[in-house]
């Protein structure tokens, strides 16, 4: 079984956000992932059809998970149980 599917069995609020937190830094790794996937060649095919904004877009959503990312990884320490 998955995290996700004993969410509603866990016991404390620390074990839920714990799960949260890993199921979010999961998707949004993925979210990241794909974007650089595009990058590589929606940058050779924007700079082939000569078109600025169809890079920007795969950047700025690049830069969106990045920043996503450290978030998660910010709130993290605060989300452990302390006992």
């Amino acid at each position: 079984m998955t995290d996700l599917t004993l969410l509603p069995q866990l016991r404390s609020a620390h074990e839920r956000a714990n799960v949260a937190n890993r199921a979010a830094t999961l998707a949004t790794s993925a979210f990241v992932g794909i974007w650089l996937f595009f990058m590589t060649g929606g940058f050779w095919f924007g700079y082939w059809l000569h078109m600025g904004a169809f890079q920007q877009v795969h950047m700025t959503l690049l830069i969106i998970g990045i920043a996503s990312l450290i978030y998660l990884a910010i709130t993290e320490p605060y989300l452990r149980d302390v006992s």
